[in-house]
C-alpha cells in the first residue's frame, strides 16, 4: 500500500486528462506532462527522502496519553455522535423546514429551486461549515468507528446520514457520506453490507430526480391548477411549452433514470476534464496569471482583491455567457493543478506535482501500517481533487477533519 495513493489519483489524472483531449485534441499535451511527470518524479523521489520523524514522535506520545485513558476517549466518541445529532436537529429548526420534504410538497418547479437555493443562502457562517464537517468529516468517520462498535449506534447515525443528505438536495451528498464506509465494508469483506450502501445513493439519486421534477409526480392540468394560485408567471409559460423544460410529462421513470445515468456518465468522463480546458483556454490569452491572487486564503497577504482573480466565475461568465446575462451566479470548478497553472502557469504545475506528492506522502505517513482506513477515509477526497484545490477539501472540504479523527481515535479503531 506505500504507492496507494499514486496509483487512485493516476486513475483520476487520467480522467482529467481524456476530457481536456476530449474537448482541446492535442493542445495542452506539453501542460499535462509536465504535470504529471513533476508529481511522479517528486511521489517516488521523496517517498524515499522523507521520514516524518518528529510528527511520528508527537503522535507516538499522544498515544501513549490515549491508552492511558482509554475509557475516555471511547465515551467521547459517543458524545460526538450525539452533538452531531444534536446539530442536525439544529440545522433544520435554523431552515424552518426539511428542504426535501417541502420540495416533495410543491408542484412549483422554480418554487423547489428557491428551496434548494436557501440552503445554504443565509448568513450563518457556523451552520454553512458545521454542515459541510458533519457530510464530509464526523458523519463519515463515525459510522467507520461504529460499524465494529456498536450496532444499534451504526444503524442510527447510517438512517441519520442518509435522511440528511437527501434532505439538502444535494446528488453528491449521499455519495459523500457512505463512500468511506462502503469502500471500508468492501475492504473488510462485508459484502452484503458493501452491496446495500453501494445501492442506496442510486436510489436516492433517482428519489431527488423525482422530488425535484414535478412533472414526474403530477400531470401538466395538476401542475397548472397548482400554480394558478401563485405568483409564478415565469412558470405558467414553461408548462404551456413543455418542450422548454426538455422534459415531457409522460416520459417514463425508466427513461428518466437513463438520462441521469447517462448523465452521470458523462460528468465522470468528460465535463471535469472539459471544465479544465475551459481554463488552460482562456488563461493567460484572456485572463492574466494571477501571480498568488488566485488563492483564496494568499491574495489578502499580497494586497490582492480575490475577486479581481476569481477565475471559477470569470471563465464562468464567458463559457455561459447568455446565463451570466440573466443574472445567474455560478462556477467553472477545475482540476487541483489547473488552479496553480492559472497562477504561475508552467512553473505552477511543477509546484503542483511537487506539492500534492508531499501532501500524500504526509499522509501516507499518518496512516502508516493502517491499509483499510487509508484507503476508505482518502480515496474520496483523492478523487475530488479532479474538480477542487487542495486547501479547499483539507479545510471547508472536511478532508483534514477526516485525517485528525484517525489520529485521535486510532487506538480504538484497531480494537475491534
Amino acid at each position: 500500500m506505500s504507492y496507494s495513493f499514486y496509483f487512485i489519483y493516476l486513475f483520476v489524472f487520467i480522467l482529467v486528462s481524456y476530457g481536456i483531449i476530449y474537448s482541446t485534441g492535442s493542445k495542452f499535451l506539453n501542460e499535462l506532462l509536465i504535470y504529471f511527470l513533476s508529481f511522479t518524479l517528486s511521489y517516488f523521489i521523496l517517498s524515499k527522502k522523507i521520514k516524518f520523524g518528529f510528527v511520528g514522535r508527537i503522535i507516538e506520545k499522544y498515544y501513549l496519553l490515549n491508552n492511558r485513558n482509554e475509557r475516555l476517549f471511547n465515551i467521547s466518541a459517543y458524545i460526538l455522535a450525539f452533538f452531531v445529532v444534536l446539530f442536525i436537529i439544529f440545522h433544520f429548526w435554523f431552515l424552518g423546514h426539511i428542504p426535501a420534504l417541502s420540495s416533495y410538497l410543491s408542484l412549483d418547479y422554480y418554487g423547489i429551486a428557491l428551496i434548494r437555493q436557501s440552503i445554504i443562502e443565509h448568513n450563518s457562517t457556523f451552520i454553512k461549515y458545521m454542515s459541510a464537517f458533519a457530510l464530509k468529516g464526523f458523519l463519515p468517520f463515525l459510522l467507520i468507528y461504529f460499524l465494529f462498535k456498536s450496532k444499534p449506534v451504526f444503524i442510527l447515525l447510517t438512517l441519520v446520514a442518509v435522511l440528511y443528505s437527501l434532505a439538502l438536495m444535494q446528488k453528491a451528498y449521499i455519495v459523500t457520506v457512505l463512500a468511506p464506509l462502503t469502500i471500508y465494508a468492501f475492504l473488510n469483506r462485508k459484502y452484503i453490507l458493501t452491496a446495500v450502501l453501494s445501492i442506496i445513493p442510486f436510489i436516492g439519486i433517482y428519489l431527488l430526480v423525482y422530488i425535484t421534477n414535478p412533472q414526474l409526480r403530477a400531470t401538466e392540468e395538476e401542475i397548472a391548477l397548482y400554480l394558478s394560485d401563485k405568483d409564478s408567471t415565469y412558470l405558467n409559460k414553461m408548462y404551456t411549452d413543455m418542450s422548454a423544460s426538455g422534459i415531457k410529462k409522460n416520459k417514463s421513470a425508466i427513461e428518466n433514470l437513463k438520462t441521469a445515468t447517462e448523465g452521470v456518465s458523462e460528468r465522470v468522463f468528460v465535463t471535469t476534464g472539459k471544465a479544465s480546458s475551459y481554463w488552460l483556454e482562456l488563461i493567460p490569452d484572456t485572463f492574466a496569471y494571477a501571480y498568488g491572487c488566485g488563492y483564496n486564503f494568499l491574495a489578502p497577504l499580497l494586497g490582492c482583491d480575490y475577486k479581481d482573480y476569481n477565475y471559477s466565475r470569470k471563465v464562468y461568465d464567458i463559457v455561459y455567457e447568455s446565463n451570466a446575462k440573466k443574472g445567474l451566479e455560478g462556477t467553472v470548478t477545475v482540476a487541483s493543478f489547473i488552479y496553480d497553472y492559472a497562477n504561475f502557469g508552467k512553473i505552477g504545475l511543477i509546484f503542483s506535482g511537487v506539492l500534492l506528492s508531499v501532501l500524500f506522502l504526509f499522509i501516507q505517513f499518518l496512516f502508516k501500517e493502517n491499509a483499510k482506513h487509508l484507503i476508505a477515509l482518502n480515496f474520496l477526497n483523492i478523487w475530488w481533487l479532479s474538480s477542487a484545490y487542495y486547501t479547499t477539501l483539507l479545510l471547508s472540504g472536511g478532508w483534514a477533519l477526516l485525517i485528525l479523527l484517525y489520529i485521535l481515535f486510532k487506538p480504538q479503531l484497531k480494537k475491534k
